[in-house]
């Protein structure tokens, strides 16, 4: 059961970032991770099923709707995109797996700050480690 309601989300989840990233309703400032911000506000509203399946040990299940949801995305992006990335699949990889950590950090810390807040996170993640002296 859990792991249909987690697939039905995902799956729920995948539409919501899609609507969200249309040319016409990017917000503006979001164009380096465009599908972070829509999927911290998804998760923001309704994180049940992700506690639910934390708390059943079953971060497989997590990790491989994601991972089916990011195949999904990228198969909207250009080929001539894909063509100039020949290690794509270890860059989803490694993307993927930060994204779904840091969401789980998130929720661990009852989602203490905004998704705007996560977004501004992933940018400075992006500019490297910047210690403050």
């Amino acid at each position: 059961m859990l792991i249909w309601k987690c697939d039905d989300t995902f799956h729920d989840l995948y539409h919501n970032i899609l609507q969200s990233i249309s040319p016409q309703t990017v917000p503006t400032g979001t164009g380096k991770f465009p599908f972070i911000l829509p999927f911290f506000r998804y998760w923001h509203a309704d994180s049940e099923i992700i506690e639910l399946l934390v708390e059943a040990n079953r971060l497989d299940v997590i990790f491989a709707a994601f991972e089916d949801t990011m195949k999904k995305l990228v198969r909207m992006l250009p080929p001539a995109m894909m063509n100039r990335s020949p290690h794509l699949d270890y860059f989803l990889a490694f993307r993927s797996g930060a994204v779904i950590r840091v969401l789980l950090q998130w929720i661990k810390n009852h989602k203490n700050v905004t998704p705007e807040e996560m977004y501004k996170f992933f940018e400075m993640q992006s500019e490297g480690l910047k210690l403050h002296t």
